[in-house]
């Protein structure tokens, strides 16, 4: 029969190795940089056959660590794999929210939200609306919207902006038209008369690199029904082109 301070001793030891071996399957020491599926199905099958689930105080102390980095990629890898939340490491927190708004980060804002549930404190105006700029060029509104409710401050986006941003969307080949639809809806905002005939002007231009019937004038259509305005016949008259050949070309 083993005594029981060896049984203590033993256990002891057991927790140990099989804390090592968490660390090691995170890749802890090279900030988790390594870690891949088999390694999240190898920590599933450690806790499995030891019935020791990982030390909630590492994995505390890797989230300090890696927030005061301002690191955003080893935190989310590491609540993934553990579903364990942070736990009083909030300066740890506020300095990486300081880093991700500085650099116009909205998604490591968001996922740093959505790992710790710890908002962020003393955001500035400055640094939200260098975030709600690089989103609306992005046209990621839904970010907009849920930094706003994190922050409280409300995102001051400019007509100069917004004519951009519909520049963008009409000439893209892809056809992402309900970005035109959101951001609307979130600014108010309508393209103007100008912003309007630069962009016909642009998708002509592009088009006319084809032949004729190769072009392809949905984009105006598109365009036309969204803004309620007609291309201007001085434009069509500059590029030579004309209403019929806009409508040949609409297939």
């Amino acid at each position: 029969m083993i005594p029981e301070e060896n049984v203590e001793a033993m256990q002891t030891a057991v927790d140990g190795d099989v804390q090592a071996a968490y660390r090691r399957l995170l890749d802890a020491d090279n900030g988790f940089e390594e870690m891949d599926d088999k390694a999240y199905e190898e920590i599933a099958k450690l806790k499995k056959l030891t019935g020791i689930g990982i030390s909630e105080k590492f994995v505390n102390d890797c989230y300090r660590h890696d927030f005061e980095q301002g690191w955003i990629d080893s935190p989310w890898r590491l609540y993934e794999c553990t579903k364990i939340r942070p736990k009083r490491i909030g300066a740890a927190v506020q300095k990486a929210y300081a880093k991700f708004f500085d650099r116009g980060n909205a998604e490591s804002i968001l996922d740093t939200y959505e790992i710790t549930k710890v908002r962020p404190k003393n955001v500035s105006n400055k640094r939200a609306q260098t975030v709600y700029e690089r989103c609306i060029g992005r046209c990621a509104f839904e970010r907009i919207r849920k930094i706003r409710r994190l922050t409280g401050i409300r995102p001051e986006i400019t007509d100069e902006m917004v004519q951009k941003v519909y520049g963008d969307i009409f000439c893209d080949m892809s056809f992402p038209y309900d970005n035109a639809k959101q951001l609307l809806e979130l600014t108010k905002i309508r393209p103007s008369e100008e912003t309007v005939q630069k962009i016909y002007g642009r998708i002509i231009e592009l088009e006319k690199r084809w032949d004729a019937s190769e072009r392809d004038f949905r984009r105006i259509d598109i365009l036309k029904a969204f803004s309620g305005i007609e291309p201007d016949p001085a434009l069509l008259k500059k590029y030579k082109v004309s209403k019929k050949d806009l409508q040949a070309g609409s297939r």
